[in-house]
């Protein structure tokens, strides 16, 4: 009883902790986003793929990490990826009961979502460091006379093949007609991209106010350049933690890994015992809401 609530109580921190770290990045979006107010517009876009009813299933931030990976959730491998974890549970169930791959299959499912997460975000820090460069490439196109959309056009043509294939949608949204503003807008809604819904910030309200342009994108280059010099300073005083955050977090895998090689009999306990299946149930969920906390606290943001 005392185990199940200690777990319960785990699963409720762990929960708040993610819920809040959201609730303050969604906050300071919003704020961003109502820095200026753009009425809401549809606009056909011919030629642009439809949005999959597969990814409606889906919740938002998952979907939104599908795309920053550029993964198509009905692709073939896909397919095949979630035919193999079927396949698995129910070896699994046949072999070692329900209750196990129910355990297995949710400790698969929490470590593919939070390496998914992992991915996605080292995906969004690799285009957020080579914005600074591709505004500042903006900024030199619009001082020499072209106008936003063919300098925007331009700036991408000659960036690398990671920002090409970022800005292609947008690219094709503008040449179907869409505006420039609402195009540069959804690209940065798609991923959440913070550099992005600065530059449409910028973009925004430099169309329905006017001014210059080139002094707002080199005020926001500087801004993220100074950022940027924040953020590695901010790791480099905060890696003793991060290290001491593995270290904890495989410390668990390694011992069990080597009691398992070391006796045999021993780790069939846990498989073959009800109490021994129990408690490696609280072991597998234990382990993963103490990495999740350990994430949150080592996880630095500016």
């Amino acid at each position: 009883m005392i185990r199940v609530a200690i777990l319960a109580i785990s699963v409720v921190a762990a929960l708040a902790i993610v819920l809040l770290r959201y609730r303050s990045r969604s906050v300071r979006l919003r704020r961003l986003g109502q820095l200026v107010v753009v009425a809401e517009r549809k606009t056909v876009e011919i030629g642009e793929r439809p949005k999959l009813s597969f990814e409606q299933f889906l919740p938002q931030t998952i979907a939104r990490d599908l795309r920053i990976l550029e993964i198509d959730p009905v692709s073939r491998e896909a397919v095949a990826a979630v035919a193999a974890y079927m396949l698995a549970v129910a070896l699994v169930a046949r072999f070692a009961g329900l209750l196990a791959a129910v355990t297995a299959a949710a400790a698969v499912l929490v470590l593919g979502v939070a390496t998914l997460n992992i991915l996605a975000g080292r995906r969004l820090r690799e285009l957020g460091a080579l914005m600074p460069a591709f505004f500042d490439r903006v900024r030199q196109l619009l001082a020499v006379g072209n106008s936003l959309p063919t300098a925007f056009s331009r700036a991408v043509q000659s960036s690398q093949p990671r920002l090409i294939g970022f800005f292609t949608p947008a690219l094709r949204r503008v040449s179907n007609g869409a505006g420039f503003a609402e195009s540069v807008r959804q690209s940065a809604e798609d991923v959440s991209l913070y550099e992005m819904h600065l530059f449409s910030a910028a973009v925004s309200t430099n169309m329905r106010f006017g001014g210059s342009l080139t002094h707002s994108l080199n005020n926001l280059i500087q801004f993220l350049r100074k950022r940027a010099s924040v953020e590695r300073e901010l790791r480099a005083s905060t890696s003793l933690i991060r290290t001491s955050a593995w270290v904890l977090g495989l410390l668990p895998i390694l011992v069990a890994a080597l009691i398992v090689s070391q006796n045999q009999q021993y780790a069939h306990w846990f498989i073959a015992d009800p109490t021994g299946k129990m408690l490696l149930i609280y072991c597998i969920f234990s382990q993963i809401i103490g990495a999740l906390v350990m994430r949150a606290i080592a996880k630095t943001e500016f």
